[in-house]
């Protein structure tokens, strides 16, 4: 997959914690300080995609969900943590195809909504 552009973002406090969503081996509840939603582009191996992601203040992934469109993605948002659409932030904030390598910086253009 290719670097991609987080084009919305929400910070926790905005929705409950832990959020009801389990993951991993034991599962237990994803206990999140950010999601963002990341739009993928098309490539000659994969459609676009926009994919939800559950992150710590460290860019580590507690969940991680894929969807065909934004509206789709932010439906799920809501169905899965209850984050009413109306909630998320718009930005662009180029990241590379892997989210764990967030960077601080990467966190901080989120919060001031601005291109890295």
């Amino acid at each position: 997959m290719s670097d991609g552009t987080i084009v919305r973002w929400l910070d926790r406090p905005r929705w409950k914690s832990p959020l009801p969503v389990w993951s991993g081996d034991p599962p237990a509840p994803i206990a999140a300080d950010w999601a963002v939603i990341t739009a993928f582009p098309e490539s000659n191996v994969s459609p676009a995609v926009f994919v939800l992601e559950f992150l710590t203040q460290g860019g580590d992934v507690g969940g991680h969900f894929q969807f065909e469109t934004l509206e789709i993605a932010l439906d799920q948002a809501k169905a899965i943590a209850e984050i009413d659409p109306s909630a998320w932030q718009a930005c662009e904030v180029r990241v590379p195809h892997s989210l764990a390598a967030l960077s601080a910086e990467a966190f901080a253009a989120m919060r001031a909504h601005r291109a890295v």
